[in-house]
């Protein structure tokens, strides 16, 4: 697996390229999170956002999963 697509391995094993805002992000088309349950529909009405993943977004996080996993030093 290449380096950037190591880095698209997120510290819980999702894979970014796969997640539906990053595609929306990436197509320019909403649909994908339009389609998504009810439980993102606080995300539906805001325009579509980059995301570079987590392990690439030096901003901080309230994803518990991804703080644990940097203080340790583990890749997922």
């Amino acid at each position: 697996m290449a380096k950037e697509e190591k880095n698209l391995v997120a510290y819980c094993g999702l894979y970014c390229s796969a997640c539906s805002f990053k595609v929306a992000y990436d197509e320019n088309d909403k649909r994908h999170i339009l389609e998504m349950p009810a439980h993102y529909d606080q995300y539906k009405d805001k325009p579509l956002q980059f995301c570079p993943g987590c392990k690439l977004d030096e901003q901080g996080s309230k994803c518990e999963i991804r703080n644990c996993a940097k203080n340790k030093g583990l890749n997922h």
